[in-house]
């Protein structure tokens, strides 16, 4: 068995934590992997994105060109994930960022509302945790058993206060992958099947309705700008030079 993933979302989903607690959960359980990251300099809002590989062989490259199974967290990696996903593959979306489905017809697409399991969980950070429950569960990479003590050795001792929450978060995951079609919280997207629009919001710009998922994200769209601002600011300061006159 060898089964190639692929996380996308953005910074502060915790992608990057989830492809290491995949790969170190693949270890314990005996099995080969690789992880390899990728993310944008910005603490919050940049792109993140991890390729993991989880295999009963050797595994000969790290790189993950055409996963089996893809994880979608947030709307802008819909587009790269649904090119790089192969024919039959997996596509499990956060439908709580990710409104619309992909165009393709040869793939199997499941919506997890992740972030709204999470917030009755108790935090909605924790969202990453469940996704994963619900990746191991829906691709069988992972058996996750024993889940409780793979994660009191991976986090740190002044952590384990937080195990309990992920734990419950993870049971979800798995708990929504096996439940019918359009049950609460997990439901598969087939193509040409309509999506309900999700609720929106009036843009006091633009007198417009935009998205639900562009009103989480505008909050860190503007920081980052602002912070960007300030940053090429202080670089023109730093190149600026005192003149002075001669005679």
């Amino acid at each position: 068995m060898t089964e190639k993933s692929f996380f996308a979302g953005f910074g502060g989903q915790g992608i990057i934590s989830l492809g290491q607690i995949w790969v170190y959960c693949g270890m314990e359980e005996g099995k080969n992997v690789t992880f390899f990251p990728f993310y944008g300099a910005e603490k919050r809002g940049g792109i993140a994105r991890a390729g993991v590989i989880v295999s009963d062989e050797e595994i000969a490259s790290p790189l993950v060109t055409t996963p089996d199974s893809v994880l979608v967290m947030s709307a802008d990696s819909l587009e790269l994930c649904e090119k790089m996903l192969k024919p039959g593959g997996l596509m499990l979306l956060n439908a709580d960022l990710v409104a619309s489905g992909p165009s393709r017809n040869d793939i199997r697409v499941v919506r997890l509302a992740a972030q709204e399991l999470a917030e009755k969980i108790g935090d909605a950070k924790i969202a990453n945790m469940v996704a994963l429950g619900a990746m191991a569960k829906l691709t069988g990479a992972l058996d996750l058993a024993s889940v409780e003590k793979i994660l009191k050795k991976f986090f740190p001792v002044n952590k384990h206060k937080f195990v309990p929450m992920n734990v419950e978060a993870i049971k979800a995951g798995m708990a929504a992958g096996v439940r019918p079609r359009h049950a609460s919280g997990f439901s598969p997207y087939r193509p040409g099947e309509k999506i309900p629009e999700p609720a929106r919001k009036t843009d006091r710009r633009t007198r417009r309705m935009r998205p639900r998922s562009a009103v989480r994200f505008v909050g860190i769209m503007d920081s980052g700008r602002r912070w960007r601002q300030r940053q090429s600011d202080r670089r023109k300061r730093r190149g600026r030079r005192t003149r002075y006159r001669i005679g």
